[in-house]
């Protein structure tokens, strides 16, 4: 087998390694597949960079793919599919299960509301009890001088949000409120708010922050959830990561073709002999004068200028530069 001429690198002679024992394919999609977990698991440690992440790995995915020297662009778009159908459904399981096994904790952003929490965190996917809990400083309602309310608001999986008052359980520098709800089989997001008013205004304070990926109540079965959740997961992926791989390799493919069709321009020289005639020189068949495409083979052609003409003219403009000296 031959050797490739790029094996003047450590990468280069990697690759070639993996072309004899045709590996480099499966070895190229499973490390890029590794890295794209990799960064996802990232994403799930800080919730914000979710769509930061996603485009990453947009981006990372067909470059990967490239510097294993996988450069065919159509290999390139089979491969960037299959790990768009692969990673959707990894993705969905991985948020899953972070969403199982962190329990939200909610609090306000300056802490008048604090350790807004739901027992249990997840039901048995039936009709359940679950009980909400919230902290209010009684230093800022005393600060204040206000009269006020707490209240939680939850948001069931179609959308529909609820409000409810909740009601005082325990005094002391925190006020502990309270409210018991039945909730039916699904997933529900929740926030506590605090409204308090004095003599000439009203102000609302929401928890707004979280530890965890959702702030809501988990009564429903994990394997619903995954399904439930697969088509959004999916949709997320294409437009954060499928669509921009996609144009990257769009653009790859578009600059092979360019550098392709420029690589395979030849040179029309006029025959010798006493017909002139031009002929092309990758098929052999007979062209007319100005011929840029042959209609024979399809081979972009370019005309040399007359050597004759050329060496004229060239003599010529080195007669009149002596004239001149």
């Amino acid at each position: 087998m031959a050797v490739s001429k790029r094996q003047n690198t450590l990468q280069d002679k990697i690759v070639h390694s993996l072309e004899e024992k045709k590996m480099l394919i499966p070895v190229a999609f499973l490390a890029v597949l590794l890295i794209d977990i990799v960064i996802f698991y990232g994403t799930l440690l800080s919730p914000q960079s979710f769509c930061f992440g996603l485009v990453g790995i947009g981006i990372l995915t067909p470059y990967g793919l490239i510097l294993f020297r996988i450069t065919n662009p159509k290999k390139l778009l089979i491969l960037v599919t299959v790990l768009f159908l692969i990673l959707a459904p990894l993705f969905t399981v991985m948020s899953v299960e972070n969403v199982y096994s962190n329990e939200p904790v909610l609090y306000s952003s300056d802490s008048t509301l604090k350790q807004g929490t739901v027992d249990p965190y997840i039901g048995n996917g039936e009709n359940s009890s679950f009980d909400f809990t919230v902290l209010i400083s009684s230093k800022y309602l005393e600060k204040e001088n206000t009269s006020f309310n707490v209240y939680l608001n939850i948001t069931d999986m179609n959308g529909k949000k609820s409000q409810y008052n909740m009601s005082l359980i325990k005094n002391g520098t925190y006020l502990e409120y309270q409210k018991t709800l039945d909730l039916d089989k699904g997933v529900y997001t929740f926030f506590f708010a605090l409204k308090s008013k004095n003599a000439t205004a009203t102000s609302w304070k929401n928890t707004t922050l979280y530890d965890g990926v959702l702030n809501g109540v988990l009564n429903v079965e994990k394997g619903d959830f995954i399904i439930a959740s697969l088509p959004m997961m999916y949709m997320a992926t294409f437009m954060y990561f499928g669509f921009l791989s996609y144009i990257i390799v769009g653009m790859y493919w578009w600059t092979r073709i360019a550098k392709e069709r420029k690589r395979r321009m030849v040179t029309v020289k006029k025959e010798e002999g006493s017909s002139g005639g031009l002929k092309c020189p990758v098929c052999g068949n007979p062209i007319s004068e100005g011929t840029e495409t042959c209609p024979y083979c399809g081979a972009e052609l370019e005309h040399e200028e007359d050597e004759e003409e050329h060496g004229s003219s060239h003599e010529e403009q080195v007669g009149e530069d002596e004239a001149e000296e």
